[in-house]
């Protein structure tokens, strides 16, 4: 991080009473209301340098005492700690840079939470444009314990940082928070730019290579066209998507099926799944269809032999026969 004294020149400064808060150019003034905004530019503008202390005395309605100090600052190309989304396009406009700011504040008395926010930053360039949507959609920044934007109540302090999205001309950045009359000016030109931890996301192509599959793309077909996966009404020009994670089903299915047992168009009549247990994949209820079969081809048991033969186990079932004739659910491989 760079910790340097940011200075505004004046003249520059005072020109900032006539700046819009929308991404508009400030309107020329009169006479009269350039007379009036010199008058008032030393009561409404203060220049900031790091480590000076900012009072916030006006919560919406309300009276509260904040103090907020900004100890160093830094303006980087990309995101400072990386990008939320390498493998996506960027959201944040082109050119953006980035000016990270830490610091504290002391919540000593308030109505209600506080933290500040991007909202309370403006940007402005050279041609007294200011832009006021500042939020660094692109940048990865988890803790939320080092993040200025996380509230404290009343009492309590929080340190940490805050990231703006600026655009890459802006010359000074306007800070007011709460219902502060007073708007404190950064001057972010005296900042020497660092690249940052990570590139931007990649901006979207406006075209994909033929030889490029398109994401997303759908891997079924219409019934009888290509393959059927095997034991479903599923169709696909590739056996290789016939699995479990791809049907949705019980994983058992890629070891009873899988890709190896999809069928080709023409090969075989589609399974009438109504006639299959739900076990085999098919809509058949195991009361009527019974409870599918292993890879061996066994069938599996019912809930009935299951009970029996715990009921073996526990003794309450004593027939010798019975016990036997279930034995070999304990050791059934599904």
């Amino acid at each position: 991080m760079i910790a340097r004294r940011l200075v505004a020149a004046s003249a520059l400064a005072l020109s900032l009473t006539a700046c819009a808060n929308t991404q508009e150019a400030a309107q020329p003034s009169t006479s009269a209301e350039t007379s009036a905004a010199t008058t008032d530019a030393p009561a409404k503008l203060q220049v900031l340098t790091l480590g000076s202390r900012i009072a916030i005395t006006q919560c919406g309605d309300d009276p509260c005492d904040i103090e907020v100090t900004f100890t160093e600052a830094a303006l980087t190309e990309t995101c400072p700690f990386g990008v939320k989304y390498p493998d996506m396009e960027g959201t944040d406009p082109e050119g953006t840079q980035y000016l990270t700011l830490d610091g504290e504040f002391n919540v000593r008395d308030s109505p209600r939470a506080f933290a500040l926010n991007e909202s309370d930053f403006t940007a402005v360039d050279s041609e007294d444009y200011a832009t006021t949507s500042l939020t660094a959609f692109d940048c990865e920044d988890l803790d939320p314990d080092n993040k200025l934007t996380t509230a404290v109540d009343p009492g309590l302090k929080r340190s940490g940082h805050i990231i703006l999205a600026i655009p890459e001309n802006t010359e000074l950045v306007r800070f007011s928070a709460g219902s502060d009359p007073n708007t404190h000016v950064f001057d972010v030109s005296s900042i020497e730019i660092q690249q940052g931890a990570g590139e931007r996301p990649a901006a979207p192509s406006e075209t994909v290579p033929p030889d490029t599959p398109q994401a997303n793309a759908p891997i079924w077909n219409e019934p009888g066209i290509g393959y059927r996966c095997a034991a479903t009404d599923a169709w696909t020009n590739d056996p290789a998507n016939c699995t479990a994670a791809n049907l949705g089903g019980d994983p058992a299915y890629d070891n009873l099926w899988g890709p190896a047992a999809a069928i080709p168009a023409g090969e075989e009549t589609p399974q009438d799944l109504s006639n299959a247990p739900y076990a085999d994949g098919g809509t058949c209820a195991a009361a009527i269809c019974g409870y599918g079969t292993n890879d061996q081809g066994q069938h599996n048991p019912t809930s009935g032999e299951i009970q029996t033969l715990h009921g073996c186990q526990d003794g309450y079932i004593t027939d010798p026969e019975l016990c036997a004739a279930v034995a070999w659910v304990e050791t059934h491989q599904y």
